[in-house]
């Protein structure tokens, strides 16, 4: 392993007042999730009420995050003469129940840093696996998304489950959890030994524990056991758990006065506020207004053209996009070569794109497993029209009945904030025609929300990133979530976001109803 972690060895104390009797013998569970904040003690004290049913747990491994990053105080001295971990509450919170519950049981604890690689994790559980006595069981100290609002952590939460529960292996290092190694290392035992089948104790958030329901900085947690007898106590895995998650965001511009902003502090400093709402969501997606060049040209503080440079890739990936339109007005702004040059490099950094500034047809559309996205311009006056888009849409639906066809479009008047005629007509046809849900962009502000045939229009998300500050309107704008289950829109959720004076969406305003 390219990784260590901190390691603590103990025998439990045995309790008197607590010795068990009168067992239940069912199969043992072999693994399993529990928070560590005290606020969900009632969780805790539910999961070790149920792990206390098995007939018998000779050696419990604790894995806890190295919340305080104590592994880099002690540079290479020998992980065993290390006891900084009892410093841990992940570890330290934990252990009173294990006296309680299993005081016969040897407790082995490790931290795991943030620099544990999944593959560090994965060669960790088989070395586990084949040192660990039969009756062992691996328990994750682990909460669960971070200071969010309650809606948000909750969007979090549905992708994280359902990697856990689903062992989506590739997808655990972009989940909203402060130790994705630990719940790798915990479902990945399950499977060696399997044992898959969970039995779900709790899903709150810090809010549920609080008379305050306008709390904007929560923690989740989920607390799972895997194992047990294979009947109704389990959940069927992919049963409740199979959501996708999707954050729309306005348009990116990364000329001018955000350029400025990138050259005094980072490359990152535009997501800076926001990093923590798009992380962990399977896709973040906005309007890239500009094309990524190799050789950027400066055409003034106040130019309508654009080009970035390409510098802004680490800054996209930072933000955690990895669907971006090229369908608008500014995609041209450097010529064909500049359009080639952005698809090549977004192309060599794994962020897929979609939509073009002038076509309309379906070598610009992006296939996922249950959805299509198209990224329409309806800035140009010549390009796409109506009886084109209305026959795409058609032909798409009828190809793909059992996706949800989303449609990305830039069009409307700049500045207001009312969609115009052109708009909610087109729309219309576009719902009528077989689209799910329609998100538009280019006005620079919020437009309004319509619900037509029971499917959601979001006429304009305003800016995201954008240097735009002039007017009270343009310094605020949407994130949209979307969640799809079971081929259909299990949630939308238009979110108010405000921005410093310096042009970072910085925090949540309220949510639109």
């Amino acid at each position: 392993m390219t990784c260590a972690f901190l390691v603590f060895t103990q025998k439990i104390k045995k309790s008197e007042t607590n010795e068990k009797t009168n067992q239940i013998s069912i199969p043992s569970y072999v693994s399993g999730v529990v928070p560590h904040h005290l606020l969900a003690d009632s969780i805790i004290e539910n999961f070790f009420q149920e792990l206390e049913k098995v007939e018998s747990i000779e050696q419990i491994v604790l894995l806890s995050p190295d919340h305080f990053n104590q592994f880099s105080l002690y540079g290479n001295q020998p992980i065993s003469d290390r006891i900084a971990l009892k410093e841990d509450h992940g570890i330290t919170n934990i252990l009173s129940y294990l006296e309680k519950y299993f005081p016969n049981a040897k407790v082995s604890s490790f931290l795991i840093p943030a620099k544990f690689s999944l593959e560090d994790a994965k060669i960790f559980t088989e070395k586990l696996n084949n040192s660990l006595p039969s009756s062992s069981f691996i328990l994750a100290s682990v909460d669960f998304s971070h200071y969010l609002p309650k809606n948000i952590a909750d969007f979090h939460d549905e992708k994280s489950i359902r990697v856990l529960l689903n062992f989506e292996e590739q997808q655990f290092s972009n989940i909203e959890v402060d130790c994705p190694q630990c719940l790798y290392i915990v479902r990945y035992f399950a499977k060696i030994k399997e044992k898959e089948k969970p039995f779900i104790i709790a899903h709150k958030n810090s809010q549920d524990f609080s008379s305050d329901k306008n709390l904007q900085s929560t923690t989740s947690y989920f607390s799972v056991l895997f194992g047990g007898k294979d009947n109704s106590r389990g959940a069927t895995i992919n049963e409740n758990y199979d959501a996708k998650t999707f954050i729309f965001t306005g348009d990116l511009m990364f000329d001018r006065g955000i350029e400025n902003q990138i050259k005094k502090n980072s490359v990152f400093y535009p997501f800076k506020e926001i990093e923590n709402v798009l992380r962990g969501v399977d896709y973040v997606i906005g309007n890239l207004e500009g094309p990524i060049v190799n050789n950027p040209i400066d055409y003034g503080k106040t130019s309508l053209t654009f080009n970035f440079d390409k510098s802004i890739i680490s800054g996209l990936k930072f933000g955690h996009f990895n669907l971006l339109s090229l369908a608008n007005n500014h995609s041209l702004n450097a010529g064909e070569t500049g359009l080639k040059e952005t698809k090549e490099i977004l192309k060599e950094v794994g962020i897929n794109y979609f939509g073009d500034p002038i076509n309309c047809d379906e070598k610009d559309i992006f296939f996922g497993e249950d959805f299509i996205l198209v990224g329409i311009n309806q800035t140009f006056p010549s390009n796409c029209s109506e009886k084109n888009l209305e026959e795409l849409i058609k032909n798409l639906k009828n190809k793909n009945l059992e996706k949800l066809l989303f449609i990305f479009i830039h069009w409307g008047e700049e500045y207001s904030q009312i969609a115009n005629d052109f708009q909610k007509s087109l729309a219309h046809h576009l719902i009528d025609s077989g689209a799910d849900l329609i998100i538009g962009s280019h006005p620079h502000v919020i437009q309004e929300i319509e619900k037509y045939n029971n499917k959601y229009i979001v006429y304009s998300l305003g800016n995201f990133i954008f240097d735009q500050n002039f007017s009270k309107e343009t310094s605020e704008g949407l994130i949209l979530k979307v969640a799809i289950k079971d081929k259909k829109i299990s949630e939308i959720e238009p979110i108010k976001i405000g921005f410093t004076k310096t042009y970072q969406p910085y925090r949540i305003l309220e949510v639109i109803p």
